[in-house]
């Protein structure tokens, strides 16, 4: 679980993922009230490393998402969730980035 202001409203949201039954990313969004509104974002692969950053460096906390095609692959690719003026709400960017292992 890593934590975030993914709406820039101030308050601290957070976001897991699993990958039991599928793969998937869960945005927790606090409310005035205190409690959470849930969005779920079914990933395309398993989930390698998930860093909230502000990648694209505008003062807002982005989340990005190292994910490769299965448990065993070297194939990743890397998905940016940078936040708009409404929150997080899809996936903008996806970069392909191809992993080599080293044998020595």
């Amino acid at each position: 679980m890593l934590t975030g202001d993914f709406n820039s409203d101030g308050k601290t949201d957070f976001v897991t993922y699993s990958t039991e039954l599928d793969t998937r990313m869960c945005l927790y969004i606090q409310k005035d009230s205190g409690s959470f509104d849930i969005q779920i974002k079914y990933l395309p692969g398993y989930v390698q490393a998930l860093k909230v950053v502000d990648n694209n460096h505008d003062g807002k906390d982005d989340i990005v998402v190292d994910i490769a095609s299965n448990w065993a692959s070297n194939n990743r690719r890397i998905l940016v969730y940078p936040q708009s003026n409404n929150g997080i709400t899809s996936q903008s960017l996806t970069q392909e980035l191809t992993v080599r292992q080293v044998r020595e």
